[in-house]
C-alpha cells in the first residue's frame, strides 16, 4: 500500500497498522493511534 504524503499523519499511521494486520502480523504496535481506534482494532483482531 503506497503512502499518500499529503494525508494527515494519523491516517498514514492507521494505514501502516492496517497493512501490518492484513499481512498477518500478530503483535502490531497500536500505541501511536488514538485510544478509541486502538481498542476498536484490538476487538476485531
Amino acid at each position: 500500500m503506497a503512502a499518500v504524503s499529503s494525508a494527515p499523519k494519523i491516517l498514514q499511521e492507521l494505514g501502516r497498522v492496517l497493512t501490518q494486520i492484513m499481512a498477518g502480523v500478530k503483535d502490531v504496535d497500536l500505541s501511536s493511534l488514538p485510544r478509541e481506534w486502538a481498542e476498536l482494532i484490538k476487538s476485531q483482531t
